[in-house]
């Protein structure tokens, strides 16, 4: 599959296996819903999940550039506004998601402006739904790709 197609989402999960600790139900229920979208849609796109807005940008850092990222709004050290904002230095081109349980006005608009994000999702979101949003993420960064080539070669 080409790199054009990978998606990295930053959530509150683990790399690779989550095995929730006893006390961290809400955790252990978020990373299951996680790993339920990344299963549900793996047939049509190479999803990566990084354990938080740090872990996220490592591998932005070192696998990327990924054409879409997925974020969630409320994470510890820096949460999914300020995540996108940072994506957007590091990689410009990637197309923006945010989804949030904790649909505010006030962070929407944050989003909007300071991540540039393409759509504000709230959860839970059906598995077709998401699939909607990252093909019209996918061929907006396909769109923006070859745009920018485009003017470089004129």
């Amino acid at each position: 599959m080409s790199r054009s197609h990978w998606i990295l989402v930053a959530s509150l999960v683990t790399r690779g296996t989550y095995e929730p600790q006893r006390e961290d139900t809400s955790g252990g229920r978020r990373a299951a819903r996680v790993q339920a979208l990344q299963r549900a849609l793996r047939s049509e796109f190479h999803i990566e999940i990084a354990g938080g807005s740090e872990a996220g940008l490592q591998v932005l850092t070192r696998d990327g550039p990924f054409a879409v990222v997925v974020s969630d709004l409320r994470m510890p050290v820096m949460d999914g506004v300020q995540f996108l904002s940072r994506v957007k230095a590091v990689s410009p081109d990637s197309i923006r998601v945010m989804l949030t349980g904790q649909a505010d006005l006030n962070a929407a608009i944050a989003a909007v402006n300071e991540g540039n994000i393409f759509r504000f999702l709230t959860k839970p979101c059906p598995p077709a739904t998401m699939s909607k949003v990252l093909e019209a993420s996918l061929e907006q960064y396909r769109l923006v790709t070859a745009e920018r080539e485009l003017l470089q070669n004129t």
